[in-house]
């Protein structure tokens, strides 16, 4: 008997487990949008310009491509450091480096800041999430995002989360900003500049996540363990009492 109720025990144990492990996932698929846990990781970016009103140019036939990377963690609370870098740049070479600060005040709200300045040998790294003297704003976007959700007759929403609004882009150029997540890992992003005729818009898609979770890593081997202790538990249930496995047959 006492067998048996650790048995059961295990078997309880085991199955609590795995029904935890799958409401994990559930929970982070069908969790709230957070900015900073989204843009965490390497994004590829096209950044086109695109003079309105007039025929296509080069530089929106041929956007350039780059790499925003928020693999930095945060130094202060809210913040998210990252760097932006073109693809074919020689970085070491250039004295010139792109740093991306997201900060935000809620999941959903906040502001995203690209920074363009003269790279030091040395950096401090108590100093990198701060804007110094000679930096140039490339952008400031203050967000606020609202997600959406799919229409009756739609599997997934067209638009994930959106949000827009007025942007500052150095001290006297500004515009009209929207920032769009078509889903989790792709959002489009369109600056139109006041007064030039011309706006911007980047494209980003992020780099394939291969870490796996908890239950995808662990999940076959839980179901197994779950197989072949109930398996035991119900043969010995069903065992008659006292009955003795055969003698195994003598070899000749």
């Amino acid at each position: 008997m006492n067998q048996f109720i650790k048995y059961s025990l295990a078997l309880v144990f085991v199955l609590c487990l795995a029904v935890v492990c799958v409401a994990e996932e559930e929970t982070k698929s069908a969790s709230d949008f957070n900015f900073n846990n989204i843009m965490q990781g390497a994004w590829s970016v096209e950044v086109s310009e695109i003079n309105i009103g007039e025929a296509s140019t080069e530089e929106e036939l041929f956007p350039v491509v780059g790499l925003y990377n928020f693999t930095h963690s945060a130094l202060h609370d809210g913040i998210l450091v990252g760097t932006y870098t073109q693809q074919g740049s020689e970085e070491d070479a250039s004295d010139i480096e792109y740093k991306l600060f997201a900060q935000t005040e809620a999941e959903q709200a906040g502001s995203l800041k690209m920074i363009k300045r003269k790279k030091e040998e040395s950096e401090e790294e108590e100093e990198v999430a701060e804007t110094r003297e000679g930096d140039q704003v490339v952008f400031e976007i203050p967000f606020n995002f609202v997600t959406h959700k799919p229409q009756p007759n739609q599997q997934t929403p067209v638009v994930h989360a959106s949000s827009q609004g007025r942007f500052t882009a150095g001290a006297t150029r500004k515009g009209t900003y929207q920032f769009l997540f078509t889903t989790r890992e792709q959002f489009i992003l369109t600056l139109i500049y006041d007064g030039e005729n011309k706006m911007e818009r980047i494209v980003g898609v992020k780099s394939v996540n291969n870490e796996l979770s908890f239950f995808q890593k662990y999940g076959s081997t839980i179901m197994i363990s779950v197989f072949f202790i109930g398996s035991r538990l119900l043969t010995r249930n069903l065992a008659p009492q006292g009955q003795q496995a055969p003698a195994a047959a003598a070899t000749n």
